[in-house]
């Protein structure tokens, strides 16, 4: 959990150019991920990229980018809900 504290203070000073931020993290086992923060007006949230030593690296990196994904589509839906709103 150091190293994403680190990741995170690392990205505070941008946290205030953006509404929506993720900060990706290796982990090595299962492992309970921090839930999603506010900083100011932006969104963070973390997201682990599994490297569990009995995982493929392509199962990991779809695993990943899956995760990415339903972030990004989760703000899309933020955003249009805003537009309609």
């Amino acid at each position: 959990m150091l190293a994403c504290r680190t990741c995170i203070r690392q990205s505070v000073r941008h946290l205030y150019e953006t509404d929506h931020a993720i900060v990706i993290g290796f982990v090595r086992q299962v492992a309970e991920t921090p839930p999603p923060i506010r900083v100011g007006a932006t969104h963070l949230r973390h997201i682990d990229w599994h490297a569990y030593p009995e995982l493929e690296a392509e199962d990991a990196a779809s695993h990943l980018a899956g995760q990415v994904e339903d972030w990004l589509g989760g703000i899309r839906k933020l955003k249009l809900a805003a537009v309609a709103g």
